[in-house]
């Protein structure tokens, strides 16, 4: 009999952050032995971004958006690959992030970087989006301190 059900070969796991994305994605990594790839978190521009300095958002989504696309362009999952991979972000949420943030000016120079980006890129098989209110993530925030995410605030949380 034909297996009906193939496991998918790359998972990805979204959601807002600290929501436990890279938990989920470390034990679903360790149970499938799967390669792990995690969100690049070094941006110098983020910090700047979260206080509100004009321009950093440009500069922090483009640091994001090549950063990932470097990450996933490596993991080289064609057709005939077998290793299985597990992520704590999908590549298109980077875009999302770009809509909410840039001016259309600036939007229209990113669009052209992320479509040419895009298109190389291999599609998840599967994603799993984690949820959780703006007043738990800004628990979760406190609790991490991480000094680069002290300036978001709960509005930003709940788009």
């Amino acid at each position: 009999m034909a297996n009906l059900f193939e496991l998918p070969r790359y998972i990805a796991i979204e959601g807002p952050i600290r929501v436990g994305k890279s938990t989920l994605t470390r034990i679903l990594a360790e149970r499938l032995n799967a390669q792990r790839v995690m969100e690049p978190e070094e941006n110098p521009f983020l910090g700047a971004f979260y206080e509100g300095e004009p321009g950093a958002g440009f500069q922090a989504q483009l640091t994001f958006l090549i950063r990932r696309f470097e990450q996933l362009h490596a993991l080289d999952l064609g057709p005939r690959s077998q290793k299985v991979v597990v992520t704590d972000f999908i590549f298109e949420k980077d875009k999302l992030f770009a809509c909410l943030n840039l001016s259309d000016v600036e939007l229209d120079t990113y669009n052209r970087y992320y479509n040419y980006f895009r298109e190389q890129l291999p599609t998840p098989d599967l994603v799993i989006y984690l949820q959780a209110t703006p007043e738990v993530l800004k628990k979760r925030l406190r609790k991490k301190n991480v000094p680069g995410e002290k300036g978001i605030n709960e509005d930003y949380l709940g788009e």
